[in-house]
């Protein structure tokens, strides 16, 4: 069975490239801007490259057919939501 090579965009600390590392891809490549999310891409998958940018400004220039990407959730802003309107919504009234 071929083996297909992949990049994860926005791949954060590679929890999409796990997946698709289970179904048999070779991640060759994750990109983020995020350094701290790349450590741990690197820790997770030890034989891919990682890049850190802006991925307009990236090339990259081995064999890719599929490209995969996640979307990015910013989790502190997100947070700081739910705590802001804490005890301010009713169950039944928000739905």
């Amino acid at each position: 069975m071929k083996k297909y090579n992949i990049v994860d965009l926005f791949s954060g600390a590679g929890g999409l490239s796990y997946g698709f590392e289970m179904a048999r891809f070779n991640v060759l490549l994750g990109i983020d801007n995020d350094e701290k999310a790349l450590e741990t891409f690197q820790k997770n998958h030890q034989n891919s490259e990682i890049l850190c940018g802006d991925i307009t400004n990236i090339s990259y220039e081995k064999d890719i057919k599929p490209i995969i990407g996640e979307q990015k959730v910013d989790i502190i802003a997100k947070q700081q939501k739910l705590e802001e309107s804490f005890g301010q919504l009713d169950l039944f009234e928000a739905s």
